[in-house]
């Protein structure tokens, strides 16, 4: 937190990441949502499986390349 208080990556919420630290997964540049809803009437399948599958490549390049990036700025200023 802004203040010193450490929490763990495995209790983190997105509301406990001050912004600006707290970047949106999707294309550069773009306002990109990840929808839970049904998307028309003709959607087909879980909504909640179509968003993961939908996130996972932003997981996998930016998400995880800011969370090592954050952990070497913690490394170096700590």
């Amino acid at each position: 937190m802004h203040w010193g208080e450490h929490i763990p990556a495995s209790k983190v919420r997105a509301w406990d990441v001050y912004p600006p630290h707290r970047p949106r997964l999707g294309p550069e540049k773009t306002d990109k949502w990840f929808r839970f809803d049904k998307r028309g009437f003709f959607s087909t399948g879980d909504p909640y499986e179509r968003a993961a599958l939908e996130v996972l490549p932003y997981l996998e390049n930016q998400a995880e390349n800011w969370w090592k990036q954050q952990t070497d700025e913690q490394k170096t200023s700590g």
